[in-house]
């Protein structure tokens, strides 16, 4: 059976008149709706014209109970009695039992996400919102709308994810702003999803200020900017649960001392395909009792601390392009515990190491855990390309990249990084050559296509073809 998508505009919308999933003319009613005794069955005004209503779970009815914690949104699974005296819809979850005198609608557009009742979608009580395993809220291209308390995300799910994102091909994005020092969107429940929003928060207190703060499993946010100039966070996305997904975001905070993705007591977290910087400390920080991360395709740049400042336990760092950062490129906080995959990272022009181990390995140690260390290129990093000597292997770079032009975010590589990202070599008996370059940014050959106009980042011009 399908599920609802409760469709949002923030200028031709209603909260009172409309569900957001049913006929693009909402249906509506005031003061004379009521339930039966099982609260399944809604009856609605007399002489309501239900054909354009479907029964096939992707219609909602929106009945404004306001009962602490009452339901308020339910899937419609059946209807009677169109166009007489007493027509019908029945829902898959029950409302309050035997209701009488309640407004309702179905279909149209709601206006708000942070209203009275449209937030009985994503939290009616402490532990659940109306909004179940596969609904989708979906924003109209240019939907704003401003929170006065947390947007948090309870319900947990299991079977499908709900999702909150902007509708298909917008113009422009969905702009969601807060106006507290406070957690702003908070991941309580799992299997939620956000992507395509623009978060901001407008209080001049930035000290206790979080974009997105995931505190539980299963959950992604992607393709969301949180990088105001004015409207920042402290920390745009942080993290102190595991199994979720950070990718390709843009992401950036000038706050002292704070990092741009931050993950504590995370495991298998993936960050993937973000452009993150300008940061008041680390680009991306993995702390203190995280394992089993991934870790690839970022652009850091221009960071306050270091590029990435990582828990080497079970880390997969693969094809990012950290630049010009005032600390390493890339640090691990803690001696190595477990396999690391590093390969093909383009790290330059960093104000530390290249790599920067604090002497805690030794090319013996180092390489005794399952370790797989390849096609990497280090730099002009001002303290050299690692702190350890006999780290780097001969299959990694110390070439300059030939970005195309780093000052107008234009990082595509040159020649001298063409097809040195590992494999790089002919395979034993093989004839054919693999073709990768290193870092996040692959050249694009005359003629050719893809290669420089892969987005990252909501596909800011960070990447553009050669």
């Amino acid at each position: 059976m399908a599920e609802p998508t409760i469709l949002f505009n923030s200028s031709t919308g209603s909260d009172t008149q409309a569900s957001g999933a049913g006929p693009g003319t909402a249906l509506f009613g005031t003061t004379d709706a009521s339930t039966d005794g099982a609260g399944t069955t809604v009856t609605l005004t007399a002489g309501t014209d239900l054909t354009n209503v479907a029964t096939d779970g992707s219609h909602a009815i929106f009945l404004n109970d306001t009962t602490a914690g009452a339901r308020n949104f339910g899937k419609i699974t059946g209807k009677a009695g169109s166009g007489g005296a007493t027509p019908t819809v029945t829902v898959a979850n029950a409302f309050g039992l035997t209701l009488t005198n309640k407004s309702w609608a179905i279909g149209g557009k709601r206006l708000t996400l942070s209203g009275t009742t449209s937030k009985k979608l994503w939290m009616n009580n402490s532990s659940n919102g109306d909004a179940l395993a596969g609904w989708i809220l979906e924003l109209n291209s240019a939907f704003s709308d401003a929170f006065t308390e947390r947007l948090n995300l309870v319900r947990a799910v299991t079977t499908a994810a709900i999702t909150i994102r902007a509708t298909s091909g917008y113009a422009t994005m969905p702009i969601l702003s807060w106006n507290t020092n406070d957690i702003c969107m908070l991941f309580t429940g799992t299997g939620w999803i956000v992507e395509d929003m623009d978060l901001r928060n407008t209080n001049g207190t930035k000290a206790s200020t979080f974009g997105a703060y995931i505190n539980t499993t299963a959950c992604t946010i992607r393709r969301c900017k949180i990088a105001h100039a004015t409207d920042y966070f402290r920390l745009p996305i942080y993290s102190a649960a595991g199994s979720c997904v950070i990718e390709s975001n843009e992401v950036s905070s000038t706050a002292s001392g704070a990092s741009g993705i931050s993950c504590v007591n995370t495991s298998f977290t993936r960050i993937l395909g973000n452009h993150v910087y300008t940061c008041g400390s680390h680009g991306i920080d993995i702390g203190s009792s995280s394992s089993h991360a991934q870790v690839s395709g970022n652009l850091v740049r221009g960071c306050s601390g270091d590029g990435m400042n990582l828990l080497p336990a079970f880390l997969i760092c693969v094809a990012n392009t950290v630049y010009g950062n005032t600390g390493d490129g890339i640090e691990f906080n803690a001696v190595r515990s477990g396999m690391l995959v590093l390969l093909n990272n383009n790290v330059t022009n960093n104000g530390g190491y290249g790599l920067n181990l604090h002497a805690s390995e030794t090319a013996l140690t180092y390489f005794a855990l399952p370790t797989t260390h390849a096609g990497n290129n280090w730099w002009t990093n001002t303290s050299g390309q690692c702190d350890v000597s006999g780290i780097i292997p001969s299959s990694d770079q110390n070439l300059d990249p030939q970005y195309t032009n780093a000052g107008s975010l234009d990082f595509t590589i040159g020649t001298n990084l063409k097809a040195l990202g590992f494999p790089s070599t002919n395979l034993p008996g093989l004839s054919v050559r693999s073709y990768t370059d290193i870092g996040a940014l692959q050249r694009q050959e005359a003629g050719g296509s893809g290669g420089g106009a892969n987005p990252i980042g909501l596909g800011s011009p960070v990447i553009k073809a050669a």
